[in-house]
């Protein structure tokens, strides 16, 4: 596309006459498309206008889109977006708009005058529409046609009988491998490994995670993103052992946290077992009994009851005010804390802000005397 074509001058004058901004789109790459202000310093009313233009009713409203708010310093400070087969990411304080996908061109063009038209429209008189499809019908049925002659030519060269006699097994044609892919633990920790900023990263294997717990026993200041696999990670494993009696303890938590919890919960409901969750009748984010109703909404009636009685039930409102958070596991008389001076909600565990961590164990008595007494006493 050239750089001074038509569309490009419609979509900056566009965007001008309602923020008075003047924008730059560096469309050099083909998989990613940037939108920024001219202005060194970017402008947070550009942001804010791209926000409006996403999430007016006519387009994208949060109400029925998965958006994600990453934070930094305590802020919100980006908005995510997936769909259409793209993401797209508003910084709130430069204004940048960023879009990436495999057909991020096609999209870009037919999509961003569709979402103007319904920002400047009536509610309900506009609304998103399909993309155009990056192949005709005609153009799949070759790919796939191609797709299995490939497949074909592959096992007249390696027949499943080699195949099976190598103990390897044979995946059908377009089947992703489900395995579980290691985790470097120094990436994981430190924020590098990109699966840490899934909404929904894969659960660490028991031994990845008592790797990583064993890596904090001399503590460390790790990403909040980090932190949040490593405590699903966590509390998968203790779920998994009938003999472990789990402690959780936070300032807040919110209720997608909370339906973490459940959710891992039921996972292992047959040995699972949360002997305590304290957390304050209510805080400056809200009162409890909000997140409470809000996480239990989303699972079945019949699961509402367990959950209930072995989740719910277990929660304690402490009688002083707590500063800091704790997961914490007994069994066999032994103790081990997972200490961070991070909240359990998505303002600390999706953002790349650094928390600072620690891993440690003591006698449950000592345990008991030291960190749960003070709480409830």
């Amino acid at each position: 596309m050239a750089a001074n074509s038509e569309f490009e001058k419609d979509l900056s004058n566009n965007i001008h006459s309602k923020t008075g901004e003047h924008i730059y789109i560096n469309l050099e790459s083909e998989t990613v498309i940037e939108v920024r202000a001219l202005s060194r310093k970017g402008s947070m009313p550009l942001g804010i206008f791209w926000v409006h233009v996403f999430q007016h009713p006519n387009n994208y409203p949060v109400y029925s889109y998965p958006y994600k708010t990453l934070y930094s310093g305590g802020r919100e400070h980006e908005l995510q977006l997936r769909v259409d087969g793209v993401t797209v990411t508003i910084n709130l304080a430069s204004g940048q708009l960023y879009i990436k996908g495999s057909h991020v061109l096609d999209w870009f063009v037919q999509r961003v005058p569709l979402l103007l038209q319904g920002y400047s429209s009536p509610h309900g008189k506009c609304g998103p529409r399909a993309i155009q499809p990056l192949f005709t019908s005609e153009e799949i049925k070759i790919l796939a046609s191609e797709r299995e002659k490939r497949y074909k030519q592959y096992l007249e060269k390696w027949p499943p009988s080699v195949l099976e006699s190598s103990g390897m097994e044979v995946m059908s044609a377009g089947e992703a491998d489900p395995s579980h892919e290691p985790v470097d633990a120094d990436s994981c920790l430190n924020g590098q490994d990109l699966e840490m900023y899934s909404p929904n990263a894969d659960l660490l294997t028991g031994e990845e995670t008592k790797e990583l717990l064993t890596r904090l026993e001399s503590g460390q200041s790790i990403p909040g993103v980090s932190l949040y696999r490593l405590w699903r990670s966590t509390l998968d494993l203790w779920f998994s052992d009938s003999q472990s009696r789990v402690f959780l303890v936070t300032p807040y938590i919110d209720s997608g946290r909370l339906i973490d919890l459940c959710e891992l919960f039921l996972r292992h409901k047959l040995t699972a077992c949360l002997d305590t969750l304290v957390v304050p009748l209510s805080s400056i984010h809200g009162k409890f009994a909000v997140v409470r109703r809000e996480a239990i909404r989303r699972f079945p009636v019949q699961e509402q009851v367990l959950l209930e009685y072995k989740i719910l039930g277990k929660v304690i409102f402490p009688v002083v005010d707590i500063l800091n958070s704790f997961l914490a596991v007994v069994k066999d008389g032994k103790a081990h804390v997972l200490h961070s001076n991070a909240d359990f909600n998505a303002a600390c565990f999706v953002t790349t802000s650094v928390t600072a961590v620690h891993y440690s164990h003591m006698e449950e008595e000592l345990f008991m005397k030291n960190y749960i007494d003070p709480i409830l006493v």
